[in-house]
């Protein structure tokens, strides 16, 4: 999906958003470029055209255009357990969850992890996310029982301070929202999407749930990576059914995008616009 333009200098705002009118949806996937990943991809992203931070389940490497290694800083290894376990900020700054559960950021010498924020015991940190339009760090949470049911999540902001400033968890009846928070993105409208265990939760800024997507006709999804466009649709990769699937920004109406040609290639468990 791709959000195709006219006129690449026309903006509004102080944000130099486009206007929506110049922008159209693609009717099919075009495949731009490719990225040969010659480890196992648990997450990935951007942080420069020729670059991508991906972490492997273990540790976080800096790979080229080819896949190859640029980067790979052994000593900092991240929690095993956790999804989406590193993000970036827009000035490149990495952050990432360590296996003493905390928010670190990695120092500009790229030499060593500086502690920013430390989670509380009884809740392990899943995924986090650097808001693209504040700079705070959103983090998801899971907090395990005995019995399954009981299990809840909740997605945390922090300043660029480590601060905490809020927490949603509840829609405005008192029902937990989450339960397994793994994956984390921001539209450009301030919308949270989280791709929990089997759904995908959509809250506003201010945490005002939004809607709660479980799949079509048939068994839950599994949801893994999200991403939003410039139109701010979502897409969510599905690892059950290996389709990856977009809402429309406006109303919770999910379009399979494709469902074929990725096979070969294993699971696609995330994706980045």
């Amino acid at each position: 999906m791709d959000g195709n333009h006219e006129n690449d200098e026309h903006t509004t705002g102080g944000d130099g958003a486009r206007d929506e009118h110049l922008l159209k949806l693609m009717p099919h996937p075009l495949l731009k470029k490719s990225l040969e990943v010659r480890h196992m991809c648990h997450y990935l992203f951007y942080v420069a055209p020729d670059q991508v931070w991906i972490s492997d389940g273990s540790n976080l490497i800096l790979a080229d255009p080819s896949g190859a290694i640029s980067y790979h800083p052994r000593d900092i290894p991240v929690l095993q357990q956790s999804y989406q376990v590193h993000t970036v900020a827009g000035d490149g700054t990495l952050f990432y969850i360590s296996k003493d559960f905390r928010i670190n950021k990695l120092s500009k010498d790229q030499q060593e992890g500086i502690p920013l924020i430390t989670l509380e015991e009884t809740w392990e940190p899943m995924s986090v996310l650097c808001s693209p339009s504040t700079g705070d760090l959103l983090v998801g949470t899971h907090k395990s029982h005995a019995d399954k049911r009981k299990s809840k999540g909740k997605i945390t902001r922090y300043n660029s301070n480590g601060q905490q400033v809020q927490t949603i968890q509840h829609d405005n009846n008192g029902k937990l929202l989450y339960k397994y928070p793994g994956y984390l993105s921001e539209n450009r409208n301030g919308d949270i999407i989280v791709s929990d265990w089997h759904c995908v939760v959509v809250t506003n800024r201010e945490g005002g749930h939004r809607f709660t997507y479980t799949g079509h006709s048939g068994p839950p999804i599994s949801p893994r990576g999200n991403c939003t466009d410039t139109l701010s649709n979502i897409l969510v990769c599905d690892i059950k059914t290996n389709v990856s699937t977009y809402a429309r920004q406006r109303w919770p109406l999910f379009v399979v995008v494709y469902t074929e040609g990725w096979k070969e290639h294993g699971r696609t468990a995330h994706l980045v616009l």
